[in-house]
């Protein structure tokens, strides 16, 4: 494979960085799956192809790091997590994380996630008895605080704490879209006034989140287990002859920050993708409709049909395909690195493009089509699916991703009709980390009386 080498003037034009992703995608994917972009003497390598991506993340994963003032800013916002730091710091976290998201422990989770979005979906459904009521990114948004909170400390927050979260987590996010390097010639530094703010705003949520864990460690003491991520923490670190209360150091709350961030936005980001699609094709809403209304109606039986809701996992999986939350991956080459296609020289920025990975027409047939199909039983996409990376270095929470996406598409469908908006904006832009809809209209919900 030889790469193709290209202008980066236009891609990385500032009026050009909301679609910056697309532009990466199919400037990779016209050049055959890798491309070398050169902007004011910086070397880009883009990667569209599921094959090479897969050796650079499987071979030559200890070469490829994250540095530069973008991981700086998520570090401030969410501590030393999965997402942001690197080699031995990055395994030892992956070691603790994995235990808690095995499939026998996110098993155990489910209950506690169904029964804390059955509280909410509830309170809508009883606020829209007149009619089709509207719901705007952010009712989601808030609806995934209350559910993680249960999730990882057994006990939810209350409304003030997730209204500060809201707003907390929102103010970063622009910071982060003013910060974020807009260009290829990246700062090494970040403004002290926005490094001062967002850390006051981060110290406020790191508060909370310590009072919920001192929460967690109490009812522990006095012997009541919750089924939380927290729990399936303390009771590894047990098994290994660690400490399980050692909470209170600076890298147990990044432990936390990482555990609670990992999926919050993500997911409730992909439930928003889905409902706009189920509001602008109503054929696929019919479909999905049809399955979940074929299934028990108790809202627990749930999970003992999760596996067979085949039409359902296709779509969300499709879903994910066409929108996926992250939509590009920055690293850097920490030395040379000599691979199938190349050397990639030291200090080279590596992007692999998951959005160009899943439109990529050497491994989808139409890919810029949403297909409900896809992904139906004996579809095998292992290698081309890219949402949560791939092999020992990809998402450790797939599995909870998945299932919480479909938990709450078929809560959300027995208790409300989705109103056909054949106008439905589908188009998307990515003007910080997330790939989010171009604009914020709503969705039309109607109680299924």
């Amino acid at each position: 494979m030889t790469t193709e080498f290209i202008c980066g003037k236009e891609i990385f034009s500032p009026k050009n960085r909301p679609i910056r992703y697309q532009l990466f995608a199919k400037t990779a994917n016209k050049a055959g799956g890798v491309a070398e972009i050169k902007f004011l003497g910086k070397k880009i390598l883009v990667i569209s192809d599921p094959l090479v991506a897969k050796e650079l993340y499987t071979k030559h994963a200890s070469s490829l790091i994250r540095d530069g003032v973008s991981n700086e800013i998520i570090t401030l916002m969410i501590g030393k997590s999965l997402l942001t730091v690197n080699g031995d710091e990055w395994l030892q976290l992956r070691q603790d994380i994995n235990p808690s998201l095995s499939d026998l422990s996110v098993n155990a989770y489910l209950p506690s996630i169904v029964d804390s979005y059955v509280r909410r979906l509830d309170n809508w459904f009883e606020g829209s008895s007149s009619g089709a009521t509207s719901f705007i990114p952010k009712d989601f948004y808030i609806n995934s605080y209350y559910a993680k909170s249960k999730l990882i400390f057994g006990d939810e927050f209350s409304d003030e704490e997730v209204t500060m979260f809201v707003d907390i987590d929102n103010i970063c996010l622009v910071h982060m879209a003013k910060i974020a390097p807009s260009g290829a010639n990246l700062p090494s530094w970040i403004p002290f006034s926005a490094k001062h703010s967002i850390k006051k705003l981060t110290g406020k949520t790191s508060k909370i989140l310590l009072k919920y864990l001192d929460g967690y460690i109490v009812r522990r003491g006095n012997g009541i287990a919750d089924t939380c991520i927290l729990d399936s923490v303390y009771a590894e670190r047990l098994a290994r002859g660690r400490c399980p209360l050692q909470f209170g150091q600076q890298k147990q709350i990044d432990l936390i920050r990482t555990l609670f961030y990992s999926s919050l936005a993500t997911t409730s980001t992909m439930i928003v993708w889905a409902l706009r699609i189920l509001s602008a094709k109503c054929q696929v809403w019919e479909i999905i409709k049809s399955e979940i209304d074929s299934l028990p109606t108790d809202d627990r039986s749930l999970l003992e049909v999760l596996p067979f809701m085949h039409k359902t996992r296709a779509f969300v999986l499709e879903v994910m395909r066409c929108y996926p939350v992250v939509p590009s991956i920055l690293k850097t080459a920490a030395s040379d690195i000599s691979c199938s296609f190349g050397v990639i020289p030291k200090g080279s920025a590596v992007i692999v493009s998951i959005h160009g990975i899943h439109t990529n027409p050497m491994y989808w047939q139409n890919p810029s089509e949403f297909c409900l199909d896809r992904f139906e039983l004996n579809a095998s996409h292992h290698e081309t699916f890219w949402t949560f990376g791939i092999g020992s270095h990809g998402c450790p929470g797939k599995m909870l991703a998945i299932s919480e996406v479909m938990i709450v598409i078929a809560l959300l469908v027995r208790r409300f009709c989705v109103v056909s908006q054949p106008s439905m904006n589908l188009d998307a832009h990515c003007a910080s980390v997330l790939l989010e809809p171009i604009d914020s209209q709503a969705i039309l919900l109607e109680p299924r009386l």
